[in-house]
């Protein structure tokens, strides 16, 4: 049995490898056009602060709104000719609100951006031939993000790549293994991966269940039933395994984040670490204007009240 079980589990993944190529060469044709490769050394800092080393360009200080900028302008290429993009850091660490932006030609005063996906390796690949503004001569490139900085970020290099099969399935990989930052709704909802990848990782375990099923019963379609069924259990738990090792894996970064930016702090300097900090900030701005006798507090607003009095518990809020 055992070994029924991994030849039909083995064979089963290259069917699925070998679909996942084809989705691959079905989805664009291979097309002759030169990489173009961009040293973080020929990048500039709009906002933050850093310095070149060697080819790198290593950030260690972000502005006082806690915010990064990075732009190229010295480049020109059309965008269809170019579906992938290529961000290489040899030193990152997993945080939120990290963007990619670009400015085309036809309109050169629009700033378009899109989430960045932070893999698992040192390399993300964006397929930027999904999003619609991906269209007509680039301009501009930007790499930036909003958030707390708790170590230095070195950004190697951008490689600008025509379509290719390797560069659709680590694009794929990267999607399956992007880094979800924590959210409201994660206390009730495990999330892993990109939620717009192209193909869910879920979709991709369930077929290699059902195949690696099929080509287990037809080697044993000789057996008794009993048999059939232990193997696709051993399937079952296999796929379950894999999909909850990829939610332990953005787990691990959620709290590998969450000990960075809030270990040894003060409740005080932790709320000005959190999403919610300008929040906190405007709350206490109301509260130097409060006499020492205030009984209660009345504010007009939408969607933030809530908020507020949860920032400012001690105050009668209403």
């Amino acid at each position: 049995m055992t070994r029924s079980v991994i030849i039909s589990g083995v064979a089963g993944f290259i069917l699925v490898l070998l679909g996942l190529v084809s989705f691959a060469w079905i989805d664009g044709k291979p097309i002759h056009q030169t990489v173009i490769h961009i040293d973080g050394s020929e990048l500039q800092l709009y906002r933050g602060k850093g310095f070149v080393q060697g080819k790198k360009l290593v950030i260690n200080q972000a502005d006082e709104n806690n915010r990064i900028l990075v732009v190229t302008r010295n480049i020109l290429f059309r965008a269809e000719d170019i579906p992938f993009m290529a961000w290489t850091f040899s030193k990152s660490s997993p945080r939120t609100n990290v963007w990619v932006a670009w400015i085309t030609k036809r309109e050169p005063n629009k700033l378009n951006t899109i989430e960045a996906i932070l893999p698992l390796d040192s390399t993300a690949v964006h397929r930027m031939q999904a999003y619609p503004e991906w269209r007509g001569d680039i301009i501009a490139l930007g790499f930036g993000f909003e958030d707390q900085m708790y170590d230095t970020l070195t950004l190697d290099s951008i490689e600008l790549r025509p379509y290719s099969i390797a560069s659709m399935l680590e694009s794929l990989w990267d999607e399956w293994t992007a880094f979800n930052g924590w959210k409201l709704s994660s206390i009730n909802i495990i999330k892993s991966g990109d939620h717009q990848a192209r193909i869910q990782p879920v979709l991709v375990v369930v077929i290699w269940i059902v195949l690696a099923s099929l080509i287990y019963r037809f080697q044993q379609r000789l057996k008794p039933k009993k048999l059939y069924w232990n193997g696709v259990l051993v399937f079952f738990a296999v796929g379950w395994f894999v999909l909850d090792a990829l939610w332990q894996i953005n787990l691990w970064r959620q709290n590998y984040l969450s000990y960075h930016l809030y270990a040894g702090k003060t409740l005080p300097e932790k709320r000005l670490t959190s999403q919610d900090r300008r929040l906190y900030l405007f709350s206490e701005e109301i509260k130097k204007f409060l006499p020492d006798n205030t009984v209660r507090v009345f504010l007009t607003g939408q969607g933030i009240m809530g908020n507020i009095v949860y920032e400012q518990p001690r105050l009668n809020i209403f």
